[in-house]
């Protein structure tokens, strides 16, 4: 079952669920009496346009995470640095909702207790998986960059209000995000919220959300987009030391970046020419930029995109798309 914390006491409605269950039994039931059929798992499975998977950093061995058929898109998927947990966000999309009315969904890394702590979107768990710093757009009331205690989500705390997709440092010391085409650094000991970039200096006009930490917490990587209008997979020193962004790969590029704890590397989302105009996911090796290799393992019925490596690195976390006719 999942938990929902209402907005008076964060607890779970389990009453609520309950009722909602009898009634919505009853329904189909005089549906099947009419000669209707019931939906099934099965039917659930298989009705969806994206989900979160979990499977082997290759992208091999997929397997859905959770099952919450009331949830048909789930993307932004992140681990706690403990392992533990894997956060997300999810939209009814089947009922006409949008990415921005998102909710955020916590669950067990083995899949067990989801739970739903409202609204929110582009999650990122601390390191012991106690708090997550996500997003509100104005869709869905007051914008910005907050953040909220797991046991008491009705309680955000805001960082930002002009902010933009916060990531939580492996080291639990800083939340970085994005305003004002720059990025901040917040330091969670002092509250203080620095900028990164020379944005007169840098080169680059945008940084795109979905971005990530190196494993000791000193470089960013993000795609950006430069001042001759280029999308490039781009690392910055966060340290104070040295501001120049590196350019590491040019070209068509998605939005979602993710860093390999372990190996020298990052996966990125390329678009290639297709007709689906979908991205794939790609590797590229810090010790030899400019190249990029595709992922090995590639579902023939599904797409992939949103990549999480787990903190081992062991493990991947990707959102997953049924493949329409059409796609590479």
């Amino acid at each position: 079952m999942l938990s929902v914390f209402t907005a008076q006491h964060g607890a779970p409605r389990n009453g609520r669920c309950l009722r909602r269950g009898i009634i919505w039994g009853v329904l189909w039931g005089i549906v099947a009496l009419v000669g209707g059929s019931t939906p099934t798992r099965a039917d659930d499975d298989n009705n969806y346009r994206a989900q979160i998977f979990v499977g082997n950093a290759d992208g091999s061995d997929l397997k859905r995470l959770v099952h919450l058929p009331e949830y048909q898109s789930q993307g932004s998927p992140c681990w706690s640095q403990d392992g533990r947990f894997i956060a997300f966000d999810a939209t009814r999309s089947q009922l006409g909702q949008q990415f921005f009315d998102g909710h955020l969904i916590v669950v067990n890394a083995d899949g067990t207790n989801p739970r739903d702590l409202g609204p929110g979107i582009l999650p990122s768990l601390s390191p012991k998986g106690n708090r997550v710093a996500y997003c509100r757009h104005p869709n869905i009331g007051a914008p910005g960059v907050y953040i909220t205690d797991l046991s008491d989500p009705d309680n955000a705390g805001l960082v930002d209000e002009k902010g933009w997709g916060a990531e939580w440092s492996p080291d639990g010391t800083r939340l970085a995000y994005t305003r004002d085409k720059n990025l901040q650094i917040f330091d969670l000991i002092e509250g203080t919220s620095t900028p990164v970039l020379d944005v007169d200096q840098s080169g680059i006009s945008q940084i795109h959300w979905n971005f990530c930490w190196s494993s000791d917490s000193r470089r960013i990587a993000f795609k950006g987009t430069t001042t001759d209008e280029k999308e490039v997979l781009a690392i910055a020193n966060v340290d104070g030391e040295n501001q120049k962004v590196h350019i590491v790969f040019e070209g068509n590029l998605g939005p979602a970046v993710t860093w390999h704890p372990v190996q020298n590397e990052i996966l990125i989302e390329r678009y290639l020419e297709t007709p689906s105009g979908f991205p794939s996911l790609f590797r590229v090796n810090l010790d030899r930029p400019g190249e990029a290799v595709r992922m090995p393992s590639r579902p023939v019925d599904r797409r992939l995109r949103n990549a999480a490596f787990s903190p081992d690195g062991k493990r991947l976390a990707v959102s997953v798309f049924r493949r329409e006719q059409g796609d590479e």
